[in-house]
């Protein structure tokens, strides 16, 4: 495991302070919702263990500092593939005018669901 993704060496903050941080920022309203779907993506989120390890240390910090309702919300989602993540998404995005036509609408339906106060065009 890379512990300097949780513990810094210069006293700055962990990876799941900054998690924590970011949703603590948005509207009061979302939070529920995205303590609940934290995605991890990327070759340095494949180190043994690194899904369960966040998803405990955030879970200890939103407990502290936010509250324990918070807390138990937390889940991190995470892909076998993930390590691939970015590039898959890039590959997707590098036709836009595709993107738009045969992509896009089924990612929109799926979002209007989920988020439904969204102004959707």
């Amino acid at each position: 495991m890379q512990e300097t993704l949780f513990t810094n060496i210069s006293a700055d903050r962990g990876i799941h302070e900054y998690i924590a941080e970011a949703i603590s920022a948005c509207d009061q309203t979302d939070r529920p919702e995205l303590y609940a779907n934290i995605v991890i993506a990327g070759g340095s989120t494949c180190f043994a263990g690194f899904e369960e390890r966040l998803e405990a240390e955030l879970r200890e910090y939103v407990a502290e500092n936010v509250s324990a309702q918070a807390a138990r919300q937390c889940h991190v989602i995470w892909k076998r593939n993930r390590k691939y993540s970015a590039w898959q998404g890039a590959s997707l995005m590098q036709d836009m005018a595709g993107f738009w036509k045969d992509h896009y609408p089924d990612i929109k339906r799926e979002l209007q669901r989920r988020y439904p106060k969204h102004a959707w065009r």
